[in-house]
């Protein structure tokens, strides 16, 4: 007679924790200095301050996380292949 399992088992839940962990951090690190600067820009407008300054930088950290993740996935090349 065999038991019926139910749900997953606790090596079933890590391996989906260590998958959220691991993307997480590449998600952080990607877009860690984008997300300083657009959390410092909304910050300086709550406390009634000009954040222009700061949100051109998160601007400038957005297109460069952009860049760095294109060359990454060697899309750039892809993308000078199909005249882009």
């Amino acid at each position: 007679m065999q038991k019926r399992q139910r749900g997953q088992s606790l090596s079933e839940y890590l391996l989906i924790l260590g998958l959220i962990a691991v993307t997480s951090i590449a998600v952080v690190g990607t877009l860690g200095s984008t997300i300083r600067s657009q959390v410092a820009a909304m910050t300086q407008e709550l406390a009634g301050m000009d954040s222009s300054g700061a949100s051109a930088i998160s601007t400038a950290n957005a297109a460069r996380s952009l860049m760095d993740a294109t060359a990454d996935l060697g899309l750039d090349q892809l993308r000078q292949d199909n005249g882009q």
